[in-house]
């Protein structure tokens, strides 16, 4: 119809899911908070523009699952630490083992002791959730090493790494 050529309409459902995991994914970024304001919307919500997308979204379950993936990621960070962690197969054939017998291979090919939580979820493309399910269940079971960086001490790692003087105009 018409709204759907300017750009409006109503979004798909698959548009609606891929919405909400990517908010979700948001969530559980390091430093990352949460806040819901029931009957908060703005004025776009009771008059939207010409260009507006529909999203149709039942808030309880939304919350509901906000919450759950929350919780699932505590679980998960209680293992790996955050998004600075950096992690090393403990042998080449438990690098080999793991990528024939658990899949996964766009996140456990990256793995070589350089590069960071965020590094490993950005660069497969798959949700941080399910990257650290599995990092998870790899470090429980002693096929992957993990080195938890804290903040501050992150800081002092890129201050003392060997970089190029920034280009100055």
């Amino acid at each position: 119809d018409d709204d759907d050529e300017e750009g409006g309409g109503e979004a798909s459902e698959e548009l609606v899911e891929g919405l909400k995991a990517s908010f979700l994914d948001v969530l559980l970024w390091d430093g990352s908070t949460f806040a819901w304001f029931p009957n908060s919307l703005p004025d776009e919500f009771y008059a939207p523009g010409k260009s507006s997308t529909k999203v149709a979204l039942n808030t309880d379950v939304f919350l509901l699952e906000a919450i759950q993936t929350m919780a699932a990621w505590e679980d998960v960070a209680e293992v790996i630490g955050g998004g600075r962690s950096t992690f090393e197969f403990t042998s080449t054939q438990a690098k080999m083992a793991a990528i024939r017998d658990r899949g996964h291979p766009e996140i456990l090919t990256l793995i070589d002791g350089r590069l960071t939580f965020d590094d490993l979820a950005r660069i497969s493309g798959v949700p941080r959730l399910e990257v650290g399910e599995v990092l998870a269940d790899l470090v429980r079971e002693d096929l992957l090493r993990v080195d938890v960086v804290p903040a501050d001490e992150e800081t002092a790692r890129l201050e003392q790494a060997d970089l190029p003087d920034p280009v100055m105009d």
